[in-house]
């Protein structure tokens, strides 16, 4: 499992600390380490620790960026920006392709 201080998130805030804007560090957070971070796990069942840990790594790199620990302010970070977190976007995930997967297995129900 990828931890908060994996160099792949852990040590892109800093990077970027000074240079970019909030919005583009998230942005980065959101198309770059996100899939990677969730890459295949919606065919997996994951149990609600597994979830709460994939949801801190997230929450871990916002106060890092935004230097604060206080939950709240996270929290609201998240509507602000408009970003879901990953048990969020992996549950939409799963939605999606268990939904592909009976219909895959109706049409091949329907060929044999």
């Amino acid at each position: 499992m990828i931890q908060a201080d994996d160099p792949s998130i852990g040590h892109l805030t800093p990077l970027f600390e000074n240079i970019a804007s909030e919005e583009v560090i998230l942005e980065l957070v959101g198309s770059k380490c996100l899939p990677i971070l969730l890459y295949g796990l919606e065919c997996y069942p994951l149990i609600k620790s597994e979830l709460s840990s994939l949801d801190f790594v997230i929450t871990r790199v916002l106060m890092k960026l935004f230097k604060s620990a206080n939950v709240s302010l996270i929290n609201d970070s998240y509507l602000f920006f408009k970003f879901l977190l990953p048990s969020e976007i992996l549950e939409k995930r799963k939605q999606k392709f268990l939904h592909n997967f009976v219909c895959c297995a109706n049409i091949l129900r329907f060929l044999a």
